[in-house]
């Protein structure tokens, strides 16, 4: 089984624009972690797991990561990386098959290797009679489903799920769940506001305090 990613925060500060929501993180997340980053809504949390999935910049400080000792390079990450947005990430004018095998392709699968993720997570995300449908005219929920489906195309060593029961009925997030179970592994993120959802997935939980977002105590 594949080695997940280890993450270490060191006096990272992450925001927009030079400005920092949070800062002053210093945190080692070992290889194997499940981790859920739980805050209400604008206290940083979504900002924070897009810095780590390198789809922005930090403010300041460093992060770093590594796998089996060995560094990884912030440009090398997507090739570990299975990546869920709380918004948006989905290209909706295509069918579900077609936006799969763009994203394998994008993750630098080849075309065998496409072929058989698109299968595989058609089968275990419960989309197969969807495959041929215009993603534009799914329902939320299901939309929602096809963004979780490509993040695991890639078997990935490090999993990042901004609210990820969002638009989830219990069935699909159990789904869900059984996913992670697969890949003991892999190092997982989530943000959420539902500490529920944190519980029910036996996460490390990690609670960020939306009054002491710009606090040196981040971790409470």
């Amino acid at each position: 089984m594949p080695i997940g990613v280890q993450i270490e925060l060191r006096g990272l500060a992450v925001g927009y624009r030079g400005s920092p929501i949070l800062e002053a993180i210093d945190l080692e997340l070992p290889a194997g972690s499940k981790v859920a980053f739980v805050g209400s809504n604008g206290c940083g949390k979504s900002t924070l797991l897009r810095t780590i999935a390198a789809a922005q910049l930090p403010v300041g400080g460093n992060l770093d990561y590594s796998i089996e000792s060995q560094e990884v390079d912030r440009r090398s990450l997507p090739k570990y990386l299975g990546y869920v947005p709380q918004h948006g990430g989905v290209l909706s004018h295509l069918s579900v098959v077609d936006y799969l095998r763009y994203v394998a392709w994008l993750k630098k699968l080849s075309k065998a290797e496409s072929n058989i993720a698109v299968s595989q997570v058609q089968r275990d995300f419960e989309l197969q009679k969807l495959g041929n449908e215009t993603i534009k005219k799914l329902s939320g929920g299901t939309i929602r489903r096809v963004l979780v489906a490509q993040a695991f195309l890639n078997g990935p060593r490090l999993l990042i799920l901004d609210e990820p029961d969002t638009g989830f009925d219990d069935v699909f997030t159990q789904l869900l769940l059984d996913q992670i179970s697969k890949y003991p592994e892999m190092t997982v993120l989530m943000a959420t506001h539902n500490r529920f959802i944190a519980e029910s997935f036996q996460f490390t939980k990690i609670d960020i305090r939306k009054d002491l977002c710009k606090n040196k105590e981040f971790l409470s």
